[in-house]
């Protein structure tokens, strides 16, 4: 939960507090399936945290990263890639067609690097703030 919520905090510094993501591991968690760490000694440095998800356009199903995170120390060292990398080859020795992900709009760091991996943007997620609502655009 540490990890989800710090990145959360990173993406979004504005926000305070982060209570809906304990429904959201609760409704994915799977006992530790989907998760991949990357340790250096004994510390934990980087995290792949994926579930399953139907496309909803062909009723496929595939794999789906919720979290990639890399302490920000450990930064610009490939390991963001080694954990894609292994989920994409995962995904095929699966026979699954499709790797998915979702990510923030203002997170141009992000969206360079999967764009550099080979994802294209398929939808948009659009979203009207509302008056007295938090949010992190």
């Amino acid at each position: 939960m540490q990890w989800l919520q710090r990145t959360y905090a990173e993406v979004c510094p504005e926000q305070q507090e982060f209570r809906h993501l304990a429904a959201t591991l609760a409704q994915y968690w799977s006992g530790g399936q989907g998760l991949t760490w990357i340790t250096q000694s004994t510390t934990r440095v980087a995290c792949l945290w994926q579930a399953m998800a139907v496309d909803q356009i062909t009723g496929d199903r595939y794999p789906h990263v919720l979290l990639l995170r890399v302490v920000p120390d450990h930064r610009r060292r490939g390991l963001a890639r080694t954990l894609m990398a292994t989920v994409q080859t995962q995904a095929q020795q699966q026979g699954y067609g499709q790797v998915g992900l979702q990510v923030a709009s203002h997170n141009s760091a992000a969206l360079a690097f999967y764009h550099a991996l080979g994802y294209q943007t398929r939808s948009l997620l659009l979203m009207k703030s509302l008056p007295n609502s938090a949010n992190c655009d």
